[in-house]
């Protein structure tokens, strides 16, 4: 385990597993791997995506609101983000913001589930055929495989915090943005 003073990366969600991506070196690591041109910075989303590997467990338009900074309304957005920047954003959330729980995750999956448990099929529909679709039906199984998910009715809590644990390691991390 890190040192908490070596800690760069989400804080641990009160009733969730402990985030194990918290060191500068897993950080740098990460950078690198959004990175792919080699640029030295991130485009936005990337940007989002590096938050994402820090262990931040929160709606992308959050994510957004920390990286933009609170930018007056008639400034550009920043569209592009080196290292220090996302580490100094990092420091900042840490002191500013909470990560999400296994209760407020759980609790959005309870919009999309019936007597407490998601069906795989209704799940599919919102996540995949829904007003704005967020991945394909395979995308859909094959991060549920990744999860260790595979029964047909998912109870929300239980899925809340597999998606958690999940979203902590950077073995699980860098599986799902390599593919």
């Amino acid at each position: 385990m890190a040192r908490e003073a070596d800690r760069r990366g989400a804080p641990k969600p009160k009733d969730g597993p402990e985030m194990k991506m918290t060191s500068e070196k897993d950080l740098e690591a990460a950078f690198r791997l959004l990175d792919s041109e080699n640029k030295g910075s991130l485009t936005l989303p990337q940007a989002v995506d590096f938050l994402i590997c820090a262990g931040w467990c929160l709606p992308e338009e959050e994510l957004e609101d920390a990286l933009c900074g609170g930018a007056s309304s008639h400034a550009a957005p920043q569209r592009s983000f080196s290292l220090p920047q996302l580490l100094d954003v990092l420091r900042r959330m840490q002191q500013d913001k909470e990560n999400i729980s296994v209760a407020r995750l759980s609790e959005a999956l309870q919009h999309v589930a019936d007597d407490g448990e998601v069906g795989l099929d209704h799940l599919a529909e919102v996540v995949c055929k829904g007003k704005v679709p967020v991945m394909s039906e395979e995308e859909l199984e094959e991060l549920l495989g990744t999860l260790g998910v595979f029964e047909e009715e998912l109870d929300c809590q239980q899925l809340a915090q597999s998606i958690l644990q999940c979203a902590g390691s950077p073995d699980w991390i860098c599986t799902v943005l390599s593919s």
